[in-house]
Parts: C-alpha cells; structure tokens; sequence
C-alpha cells in the first residue's frame, strides 16, 4: 500500500464511495468510514496503521464531513 510506502500512519479520508459505516482491513490498515446519505457524496473516513488500532480510545463522526479521533499514546521518559 502506498501509505506503507510514504510511513504514513493515519489519513483522512474525504468523500469516501462506501455506503453505510463500519470497519475494514485493507492489509495493515485498518478502516473506519461512515456515510449517512447516498452512494459517492459525502462521507468521512480514516485509515489507521494496525500498530496503531489499540491505542484507539474513540471514534465520534460528527457529521459527513467532519470525525474526531481519540488516540491514546504512552508517556515517554526522554533521557537527557
């Protein structure tokens, strides 16, 4: 996948073709995208690196052009 490629972890996704909202994998990708009007307008998504999936702490689809990810990342100590 080309976001593997470029070592993006998380992209947006802007009007998105899938009907409906739910998840997939689309190899170490996983996808959560929601539609609420018809077929190619609208709807909003987001594809996160698998390493990435539990530190999901939410997903709120605000309307179809707007979602607010929550990701919970580990404290780190820096060492000087």
């Amino acid at each position: 996948m080309k976001l593997e490629n470029k070592e993006i972890d998380i992209c947006a996704i802007a009007e998105t073709k899938k009907k409906g909202k739910g998840s997939t994998r689309y190899g170490n990708f996983l996808s959560h995208i929601q539609r609420k009007k018809k077929r190619a307008t609208l709807g909003m998504g987001i594809l996160i690196n698998g390493k990435w999936e539990n530190s999901i702490s939410s997903i709120n689809y605000v309307n179809d052009r707007l979602l607010q990810l929550t990701v919970k990342f580990q404290k780190v100590q820096q060492v000087l």
